[in-house]
């Protein structure tokens, strides 16, 4: 396992995003980075290439103007989610786990244990979806409060409301 502390995004190879057909294609981590080379978007892939022709991300990205791809080559693709987990645990991306539409979600940061099982579950089920355990995470929890919510199991109060549109 890598030490996340001891990447420096900035210093990777990279493409700029209007080049991206030029990644390779190979395994690794692949991170957006501003014109300030601020890291926005943390992913993985088996292709980068591949990924990043049709990328969720892409008009966002664009939107920002001056992004890079840059990539780490991880070989053992056993070690892939645990890296991305990582590195997106360290730099703290904003677009990571933020809606893809135009308009940015408002969100928080929940860090939590699970046991042993619960966590070797819900990461068989992410990498059978192709998500990261995160995005998993706060996929489940969100369908679950949103259908507490429509059932009128739970509500917030008016000014709670108002800070959360």
């Amino acid at each position: 396992m890598i030490d996340p502390k001891s990447i420096t995004p900035a210093s990777l190879p990279s493409v700029p995003l209007g080049d991206r057909q030029d990644l390779p294609a190979i395994a690794g981590i692949y991170f957006a980075l501003d014109s300030q080379g601020k890291v926005q978007y943390i992913g993985r892939s088996v292709n980068l290439q591949q990924r990043w022709t049709l990328h969720h991300r892409t008009n966002q990205l664009e939107e920002m103007g001056g992004i890079r791809i840059a990539y780490l080559v991880v070989d053992d693709l056993g070690l892939l989610n645990s890296v991305e987990e990582a590195l997106i645990e360290w730099f703290d991306p904003p677009l990571n786990g933020a809606s893809v539409i135009g308009k940015k979600l408002k969100s928080k940061r929940l860090l939590t244990n699970l046991p042993d099982r619960t966590h070797e579950l819900l990461r068989a089920w992410a990498d059978k979806d192709g998500m990261s355990l995160s995005a998993m995470a706060a996929h489940i929890i969100k369908v679950a409060t949103d259908s507490e919510e429509r059932e009128g199991r739970l509500r917030l109060d008016d000014q709670q409301e108002e800070n959360n549109p």
